[in-house]
């Protein structure tokens, strides 16, 4: 008889699971494409620019309130949201995950918001980066995973984020994370450097100062931050103090127990 009536609790409580699963999804659905549609809006409906912050504030506050209640969204592809510019990157060890997008609250400077998601203690948080945001909420940052490392037995995160001031100006940085004790450290130190150890590496870019716009100044491809995966360097574009772009690179290697400058390269 406990069997039976515990076979009928299953019955009757999975499909109300899965169901809230999808309707999470639907409603996170519905809420991204306010924002698009909003920003269509501008120059025609004078609310429009009110109604796209909402847009990103309910976005932002249903997707924290959906990836902390349901542990399945740390690897649910949301192939409706991304489809529609939501931007993933999920750790490989699927532990950490982070959702960014951009607001269209911006013009040439572009504005974003970035929820963090990650796994502890077989518990899954979703939180913002509060050190990250200005007075609206809003980040000049969009962020991807690119790696994970472990050193001393502890597992880090190695993150590229870009910051878009405007068509010719823009910021890169590489930046450590790492998860202990339950809690998101967004300053874990990984990287070495003659000054000591550092979270982050950042280099800024502006192709309208007059230093880009020679004769024989480089092309922007030149100006992209890249990592190496097979062989753990992260690679930046070595800028004068002029800040003119060069040929040369940068490279921290990734040695054990820290990243590591190594020889530089023309390419």
């Amino acid at each position: 008889m406990k069997f039976q009536i515990w076979l009928l609790v299953s019955i009757l409580t999975f499909p109300s699971y899965g169901q809230d699963i999808k309707t999470c999804n639907r409603k996170l659905k519905d809420t991204f494409e306010k924002i698009e549609f909003y920003t269509d809006q501008r120059g025609k409906n004078e609310f429009a620019y009110d109604s796209i912050n909402k847009s990103n504030e309910d976005f932002e506050k249903l997707l924290l309130q959906c990836t902390s209640s349901f542990p399945e969204t740390l690897t649910l592809d949301f192939k409706d949201l991304t489809k529609s510019g939501l931007e993933i990157s999920t750790s490989k060890n699927s532990l950490f995950r982070i959702y960014s997008w951009d607001t269209e609250t911006g013009g040439t400077m572009r504005s974003f918001r970035n929820i963090f998601q990650f796994k502890s203690s077989k518990k899954v948080f979703s939180q913002k980066l509060l050190s990250d945001v200005d007075e609206y909420g809003e980040s000049s940052y969009s962020y991807e995973i690119l790696d994970q490392v472990i050193s001393k037995k502890k597992t880090f995160y190695i993150v590229k984020c870009i910051s878009i001031g405007s068509s010719a100006v823009s910021s890169h940085k590489i930046k450590i994370f790492s998860i202990e004790n339950g809690k998101l450290n967004d300053n874990a130190k990984l990287i070495k450097t003659k000054s000591g150890i550092k979270n982050e590496l950042s280099y800024d870019i502006d192709f309208s100062s007059s230093v880009n716009q020679e004769p024989n100044s480089l092309d922007r491809e030149y100006a992209w931050l890249k990592y190496d995966v097979k062989n753990k360097v992260i690679i930046i574009p070595l800028i004068t103090e002029e800040g003119k772009l060069t040929k040369q690179k940068i490279k921290y290697q990734f040695k054990g127990d820290y990243f590591e400058k190594i020889q530089n390269a023309s390419h």
